[in-house]
């Protein structure tokens, strides 16, 4: 769904996954390209300029994971869809940029068997899950204080 900021102009649309497979065949893989709520993006293509869409994306459009391709593949379309917005509505003031947050503690990671936590923990650079207000942290001030940055999708992950 879509967060408003009160007092902004920031939009920050979250995306779910709707459908987990543990075994997909390309064939069949139900790749979704599209944000599930346009209309942020919509109304921000609309607005006098001075804008920021927030997307949230995952790490495993990023970097290799255990996860179903069709999962991986739409978050991967979603970092060339946020370069490709970048370059077409930067020149009216709006800036898209994504936030593919890791594993964090109080998500994923509780759901994780402990050699998958173990072996996530033993690559992560900063040797820790990430946390949901590091997340929020990162989204408000892209939201709220960004005029430079777009285009891009920062990955939180602590260094994996």
């Amino acid at each position: 769904g879509e967060a408003l900021l009160a007092g902004s102009d920031a939009r920050i649309e979250l995306l779910n996954v709707t459908r987990r497979a543990s075994t997909v065949r390309v064939t069949d893989a139900d790749v979704n390209l599209d944000p599930p709520n346009r209309d942020p993006i919509r109304a921000a293509t609309r607005d006098r300029g001075g804008v920021n869409v927030v997307l949230l994306g995952s790490i495993d459009g990023v970097k290799p994971a255990p996860a179903p391709v069709h999962y991986a593949a739409s978050k991967a379309a979603l970092a060339g869809m946020i370069r490709a917005m970048a370059k077409e509505l930067g020149p009216r003031g709006i800036r898209v940029n994504s936030v593919a947050p890791g594993v964090l503690e109080d998500g994923l990671s509780r759901t994780l068997p402990e050699p998958l936590r173990r072996e996530y923990l033993k690559h992560c650079g900063l040797k820790r899950f990430g946390r949901i207000e590091e997340v929020a942290s990162l989204v408000t001030w892209l939201a709220v204080e960004n005029t430079l940055v777009t285009g891009q999708t920062l990955v939180l992950d602590g260094a994996l």
